[in-house]
């Protein structure tokens, strides 16, 4: 009876916890909306935390999945990050953190070389995130075809080459049972995407 106390009492904290970095990325991100749709923003790191939960993500890292874009996109600093979640969640979100003031292709690039010696827990982040994108263009690809392309700062070839380069880096992420299935989506959205032929 005791240890069962003792585990619903661990999952209230931590659903405590993910209610409490849900509610901050709600909060910094009110207002943005995703690339060329009317979409609140907030629904892609809630994504990106629903991948990692089928992945077997720890608390730490659903936590990171949700915030992973508060630094980058909006106003808040890392010492927010690791004042109101620690020092592991602030870690895993600077992993995934692009520095804006270099260009497309030095923060992409940047990317791709860490990632080769990346953390597991890192690689999940980033291919949770990148899987949650690539939903979001095909299904923006379905609707707007070649025009998708203009409302992003690099052009198609540019993004081929950028996830490309992901996929080849997070190769590993296929030998895990966990993340396995979330791999192979990457790789069928990234050929349905951009290995099409152009009409």
């Amino acid at each position: 009876m005791k240890k069962r106390l003792d585990l619903e009492k661990n999952w209230n904290l931590e659903n405590e916890s993910l209610e409490k970095a849900i509610l901050f990325a709600t909060e910094r991100h009110a207002g943005q909306v995703r690339k060329c749709t009317p979409v609140p923003y907030i629904l892609h790191p809630l994504e990106t935390m629903q991948i990692l939960f089928f992945m077997g993500a720890d608390l730490h890292l659903l936590m990171a999945g949700v915030l992973h874009d508060t630094v980058e996109d909006t106003g808040t600093t890392m010492e927010e990050i690791r004042k109101n979640f620690g020092e592991d969640v602030k870690n895993l979100v600077a992993s995934h953190t692009e520095d804006k003031s270099k260009t497309w292709q030095e923060r992409k690039s940047h990317t791709i070389e860490t990632l080769k010696n990346a953390s597991l827990r890192q690689k999940m982040l980033v291919m949770a995130d990148k899987v949650s994108n690539l939903r979001s263009m095909y299904a923006d690809y379905q609707e707007k075809g070649e025009m998708l392309w203009e409302f992003f700062s690099s052009p198609r070839e540019k993004q081929a080459w950028y996830y490309n380069g992901v996929i080849e880096s997070l190769t590993d992420m296929q030998n895990y049972a966990e993340t396995e299935k979330i791999y192979n989506e990457m790789v069928k959205l990234y050929k349905k995407l951009f290995l099409v032929k152009k009409c």
